[in-house]
């Protein structure tokens, strides 16, 4: 239960932000989320990792897609408060590296929807 939480509450800060979840809402998992990288040029992957690093937390590439993502893990020992924070982090990085808009390209969604068929 305190899975599902954490991941429920990653995935509306992440979306609330723009960012969107590889699966739909039927399949995303307790366990780690995968996320869209976001379409902005400005959007480098090497450089949030480091960003979120140096805010405490560890995100994963997620190269198991033919689009960008990453990855976020709900398990271990964290709350939704932990999860909270980490939306921040992401918030505070995209505002640093200049990301004005996380949403994903199309080709993105288009796999999503591919994937859901």
């Amino acid at each position: 239960a305190r899975y599902n939480k954490n991941k429920n509450t990653l995935v509306s800060g992440m979306r609330s932000i723009g960012f969107e979840a590889l699966l739909g809402e039927r399949w995303l998992s307790p366990i780690i989320v995968t996320f869209f990288c976001p379409a902005d040029p400005r959007f480098d992957f090497t450089q949030f990792y480091d960003l979120m690093k140096s805010k405490g937390f560890i995100i994963y590439p997620g190269k198991l897609t033919v689009v960008d993502s990453f990855r976020i893990g709900c398990i271990g020992q964290m709350d939704d408060q932990i999860m909270l924070k980490v939306v921040k982090a992401a918030k505070q990085s995209l505002q640093e590296m200049g990301v004005s808009d996380a949403s994903p390209p199309i080709k993105a969604l288009d796999e999503r929807k591919r994937l859901q068929a």
